[in-house]
C-alpha cells in the first residue's frame, strides 16, 4: 500500500450482519483486516465477503476481555507480521473508501513529525462536531475508533492498560504518548462516521446541551478510570485535569436534571470511585 503497510483492527462484541458492508469497504483500504470479537460466541458467517477471506483474520476470544486487550492483541499480531500502522475501529464506525488514503498521504508529507497517533474527523449522525477545523492540526487526546496507531510509538510507549477494560482507554494512551514526546495529529480530511450511541439532545435556557445517558455500569468504569487517570498525569498535564473534572461535574448535574434511575447512577458512580481509592482494576465481577 504505497510502501506502507498499514494494517486494521474492528473491536467486535455482539455484531450484527449489518456490519458487513464496513468490513469489506475496511478490508479494500487496507493490507490486513483483524476482527476481534469480545462476544462468548463466534463470528456468524456472511459478516465479510468471502473474497477478502486472505486479508482477514478473524479471532474469537469467547469472553469479553476489554477494549484495551483486544487493542493489544491486534496491535501485537500486527507487528509479528511487520506492519508499521495499525488502524484501530469499533463497530460502530464507518469508513470512507480514501480514509487510509488520506491518511497514507500525511505521512508521506510529514516525515518530520514524530507521529504517535493520526486522529480522523469524525462525522456524526444528527450532532454538529463543534470547533472544527479545515487544516492538519496537533489535538491532545482522540478516541480509539478511526485512529492511525504508529505501531513504532507502541512498542516504546508500550501496550493500552488492560485494567482499564473500557473506558479512558483511548485518553490514557494519548497521554502517554505525549509524555514520551510523540505528537497526535487530527488529518482534517481523513473523515469517518462514528455513533454517538445513546446521546441525546436537550433545550438549556437559549441552548442545547448533549446527554450521554450511560448505563449505570459504564458509569462505574468512567469514574474510577477517570479518577485513574488524573492521579496518574495530573504532574504533567494538570490542564487537561482540571478540564476533565469540570466535564465530570457537568455530568453528575446532567444526571440530576435530565436522565432517569438518577440514584442508582449516583450508586454507581460513588463504587467506582471507591473501587478507585481501593486500586481495584480490571472487569467488574458481580459481588
Amino acid at each position: 500500500m504505497d510502501g506502507i503497510k498499514i494494517a486494521a483492527v474492528v473491536i467486535l462484541y455482539h455484531p450484527g450482519k449489518s456490519l458487513s458492508d464496513n468490513v469489506n469497504l475496511m478490508a479494500e483500504q487496507v493490507d490486513k483486516l483483524f476482527l476481534v470479537n469480545n462476544s462468548e460466541t463466534e463470528l456468524m458467517k456472511g459478516i465479510y465477503d468471502d473474497s477478502f477471506s486472505e486479508k482477514i483474520e478473524c479471532i474469537n476470544l469467547y469472553k469479553n476481555l476489554g477494549v484495551a486487550a483486544a487493542l493489544n492483541l491486534a496491535a501485537d499480531n500486527a507487528i509479528k507480521q511487520g506492519f508499521i500502522y495499525l488502524l484501530t475501529l469499533d463497530q460502530d464506525s464507518s469508513v470512507k473508501p480514501d480514509l487510509i488514503k488520506n491518511f497514507i498521504h500525511y505521512i508521506k508529507t510529514n516525515s518530520f513529525i514524530r507521529i504517535g497517533i493520526l486522529a480522523p474527523n469524525y462525522i456524526y449522525k444528527d450532532y454538529l462536531e463543534k470547533g472544527k477545523k479545515n487544516f492538519d492540526h496537533p489535538v491532545q487526546l482522540t478516541m480509539t475508533s478511526g485512529s492511525l496507531l504508529n505501531l513504532d510509538a507502541y512498542k516504546k510507549v508500550g501496550p493500552f492498560l488492560e485494567k482499564l477494560f473500557i473506558d479512558y482507554v483511548d485518553f490514557e494512551y494519548c497521554l502517554r504518548l505525549r509524555k514520551k514526546g510523540f505528537t497526535i495529529i487530527k488529518v482534517h480530511n481523513a473523515n469517518i462516521y462514528h455513533n454517538l450511541g445513546s446521546i441525546q439532545e436537550r433545550n438549556f435556557l437559549f441552548r442545547k446541551i448533549s446527554i450521554t445517558d450511560h448505563s449505570p455500569l459504564r458509569l462505574f468504569y468512567r469514574t474510577r478510570n477517570r479518577f485513574y487517570v488524573y492521579k496518574s498525569y495530573v504532574k504533567d498535564f494538570p490542564v487537561f485535569v482540571l478540564k476533565d473534572l469540570i466535564v465530570f461535574l457537568n455530568e453528575l448535574i446532567k444526571i440530576l436534571v435530565y436522565e432517569k434511575n438518577k440514584i442508582e447512577k449516583y450508586k454507581w458512580i460513588l463504587k467506582g470511585f471507591i473501587y478507585f481509592l481501593k486500586n481495584k482494576m480490571g472487569k467488574y465481577e458481580l459481588e
